[in-house]
């Protein structure tokens, strides 16, 4: 039965994703955290094990995304490489702050920034803009703090990296493909930072 759960929640998470243009963590980490609320085993850090299992789900859904993405040569690969540092060392020390909250205050940070997401999606607010690129260094402090918190959260980042890019003037099949390229650094580091410390 337990595995019948999963598999629904991969498909509304999927659907969502791909239907209402929501990251597909913010589906996942609640509904991932009821079923982990179920079981006494696992009840005690169910917000902890439901970030952990979005990251890592992610390890396959962003190649997948990289891979379509990459064959329309949507992908701004020298945008990636610059980000990439930061979004590592971000998802790294997400990951290592998320294990040192509670519960509680973890459900309590998801829970803000999923009310601020679903406003933004509510309010439908066009980002747009010209302005220039921070820079190597600027768009590694970019990724970083987008990396910390896409990692804190079980995210892939799409949410912040989307605007970010479209702000900077860069048009909008550019802007998804390089959030879905830059979800996999924040996949790979929040999951091994997750396994390597988190709860027994």
């Amino acid at each position: 039965m337990i595995l019948i759960d999963y598999a629904l929640i991969g498909l509304l998470a999927g659907f969502c994703a791909g239907y209402l243009g929501i990251g597909g963590g913010l589906i996942m980490v609640p509904a991932l955290t009821w079923l982990f609320l179920k079981d006494s085993s696992t009840a005690e850090y169910a917000v902890h094990l439901a970030v952990a299992t979005s990251l890592s789900s992610m390890l396959v859904t962003a190649l997948s995304s990289i891979h379509a993405h990459h064959r329309r040569a949507a992908i701004l690969w020298p945008l990636v490489r610059d980000l990439a540092p930061g979004l590592l060392a971000g998802a790294v020390a997400g990951a290592l702050l998320a294990v040192r909250l509670s519960t509680e205050m973890l459900a309590s940070v998801f829970g803000v920034y999923a009310a601020l997401a679903g406003l933004q999606l509510l309010t439908g607010r066009e980002v747009t803009g010209e302005k220039p690129m921070p820079g190597p260094m600027g768009n590694t402090l970019t990724g970083t703090s987008i990396g910390t918190l896409s990692s804190l959260v079980g995210i892939g980042g799409g949410s912040m990296t989307v605007p970010w890019l479209l702000w900077h003037g860069r048009n909008v099949k550019n802007a998804v493909a390089t959030a879905a390229a830059c979800g996999f650094p924040i996949a790979v580091a929040g999951t091994l930072t997750f396994v390597l410390v988190g709860h027994d």
